[in-house]
């Protein structure tokens, strides 16, 4: 056996970590064996959030293993530097045969115009679309690849593990950390006849309609930009494709899985599954994530091999910032820079957590008006919004579609929630601080784009929804609009 255990880390993107088989989840509970296989032979949490729901915010922070107001992944754009420490470079610099697939998305300069700029703007409250998702589909054919890219990954993370156990068995003596990053579930709706056919349709529910109306979420949705029906059945037909795109992600992990197995190292590694954030999948009418919704918020977590426990299942809060201190732990290396989360080596040795049962979690990218931030402790989750816009309070337990505010009839367990919420960070704060980033970055961009004689064409293009619009689909860059970014942009901040 190598002297540490090998690492195989898989992560998907968007997926709602209560939708598999093993959670109870009723429309797929025979249609993810990989993922409750895993959860049977090792660990689950039950109960895993992200720290910031969109993906390269929620990555940097998984990564680096600090919360998004300590590493400053403020948006898509704005990740954290290629040179900032992660387990990344920490299982590399130890010696490990690192082999890195697929969607990693935490660098900070990616992702396309529209997404850096609609992001800047998003306070100066345009209340124009910034998303056209295309229309649902499904394939009438038996394709098991339907992804192809992502079963490329796969591919090439099945070869790598061939390749280096070979290696291995001809003298080398490096564990390996595989890294396979699917960009599954994740939108667009798109899925075969083959994968739709696992999906228990009967079984799946049409989320019921919130009691309250929150002008950021109402905002969100103008942003979003839905087009294809809130009817219920449009919102099944939906939700059906996202399940039948769940069960297409659990036999690509099947396939790393089967390899693994195949090459007799099972004993000899330690797999981690989870998603960078979850999947609205038309609950609270939206779609996407980008919100402190439990669909947006959860992600699955399960971890199986040296020093975990079987068949554990750990119904405690715990979030991504909690992955980087266990494998350390797990692996016996020591930690080289401070870290925001917990080891939860302990809970998957079977031992009690002296933790709380509590998790933090924030947003300051597009999409919504105000940045925002969540607690959850217990059963109760409390959700902050800068700006002065009213909080949310939600008895999970008893609510858990989330569709009762509370805040108003319990105002003694808003105020208590609210102080731990800014004993862990100051949302007004923080918010000012991104507001200013997000003023300089726009000023900057807008200067570039007028000096090239090319900005109200490409607000033009940007705010058509569409990174390539069609030209039908552009409206002109009214004035009215660019007033109101002349005033934002001589606007202070909050503090």
């Amino acid at each position: 056996m190598n002297k540490k255990p090998n690492i195989i880390f898989i992560e998907s993107d968007s997926m709602d970590g209560r939708a598999f088989g093993s959670m109870g989840f009723s429309p797929l509970k025979n249609s993810t064996p990989a993922m409750d296989r895993l959860a049977r032979e090792g660990s689950i949490f039950e109960q895993t959030y992200t720290n910031s729901p969109i993906c390269v915010c929620s990555r940097a922070s998984m990564f680096s293993g600090r919360y998004i107001f300590n590493c400053h992944a403020w948006n898509n754009y704005k990740g954290i530097p290629a040179s900032y420490p992660t387990f990344f470079t920490e299982f590399k610099d130890v010696g490990y045969d690192m082999g890195i697939f697929g969607k990693t998305d935490y660098i900070s300069g990616q992702h396309t115009q529209r997404a850096r700029v609609t992001a800047w703007l998003r306070t100066a409250n345009l209340r124009l679309p910034e998303y056209n998702m295309a229309k649902p589909e499904i394939l009438e054919n038996q394709d098991k690849r339907v992804h192809k890219r992502d079963w490329e990954n796969v591919d090439s993370s099945v070869e790598f593990l061939k390749t280096t156990v070979q290696k291995n068995q001809a003298g080398g003596d490096k564990p390996f950390f595989l890294y396979l990053g699917v960009n599954q579930p994740h939108p667009e709706f798109k899925t075969s006849r083959y994968y739709l056919d696992k999906v228990d349709q009967d079984s799946i529910e049409i989320p019921p309609k919130d009691n309250y109306n929150h002008p950021v979420m109402e905002y969100q949705r103008i942003s979003n930009a839905w087009r294809h029906g809130t009817d219920p059945e449009s919102v099944k037909k939906l939700r059906a494709i996202y399940y039948a795109m769940i069960a297409e992600t659990d036999a690509m992990i099947a396939e790393v899985m089967e390899t693994l197995r195949s090459l007799n190292k099972e004993d000899e590694t330690i797999v981690i599954y989870t998603s960078d954030h979850g999947e609205m999948a038309m609950e609270h009418e939206q779609f996407y994530k980008s919100n402190m919704y439990e669909p947006a918020l959860r992600v699955p977590l399960i971890f199986k091999g040296a020093g975990v426990n079987q068949g554990l299942r750990i119904k405690r809060s715990v979030s991504h910032i909690d992955i980087f201190p266990t494998l350390m732990e797990l692996t016996g290396i020591k930690n080289r820079k401070p870290l925001d989360g917990n080891s939860l080596g302990p809970e998957l040795r079977g031992e009690k957590s002296a933790l709380p049962d509590q998790v933090f979690s924030e947003y300051h990218e597009c999409s919504v008006n105000e940045s925002t931030s969540m607690i959850r402790q217990g059963d109760f989750k409390y959700i902050a919004f800068a700006g002065g816009y009213e909080p949310l309070l939600f008895n999970l337990k008893d609510d858990p579609w989330e569709i009762n505010n509370l805040a108003s009839s319990m105002p003694e367990k808003a105020k208590e929630m609210k102080a731990a919420l800014y004993k862990i960070s100051d949302l007004d704060k923080v918010a000012a601080h991104v507001k200013e980033y997000e003023q300089d970055s726009f000023r900057i961009w807008r200067d570039e784009q007028k000096a090239a004689g090319t900005y109200e064409e490409t607000m033009a293009r940007i705010y058509a929804g569409w990174d390539n619009p069609k030209e039908l689909d552009i409206k002109p860059w009214s004035k009215e609009r660019e007033d109101r970014i002349i005033e934002w942009l001589e606007e202070c901040s909050y503090m």
